[in-house]
């Protein structure tokens, strides 16, 4: 069985391939990047996502996508965020993520093990 594959509509005529697991990193523009990234959930659960780095920030971070079985990703920006993942605020929150692709510049956020927090 093939790794998931999404196809992300950036509403410009843009449409990244992202694969669960991945190592891939697409500039947005303005600094902005999508990079493939594992997760670590505050239950401890682990999850393979994307996340949306601002690169010319210091790699500050704006938002995540999450792979599921159902619904390829789900935003953490969607409303209804915590029931596509069948997950509680609590049990998210606050989690750590770790780049699958290489960001440029320096990510302040990072600790020595290579995880965000």
């Amino acid at each position: 069985m093939g790794k998931t594959k999404v196809i992300l509509d950036l509403g410009d005529g843009r449409t990244p391939t992202f694969l669960k697991g991945g190592k891939k990193r697409f500039v947005i523009g303005g600094g902005f990047v999508y990079v493939n990234a594992d997760f670590i959930f505050a239950d401890g659960t682990e999850h393979k996502g994307i996340v949306e780095i601002c690169e010319d920030d210091h790699g500050e971070h704006y938002s995540s996508l999450i792979f599921t079985d159902k619904e390829g990703v789900v935003s953490q920006d969607d409303e209804d965020f915590l029931s596509k993942i069948g997950k509680t605020n609590e049990e998210v929150f606050p989690y750590k993520y770790n780049y699958r692709g290489v960001l440029k510049g320096e990510d302040f956020h990072v600790d020595e093990t290579g995880w965000s927090y």
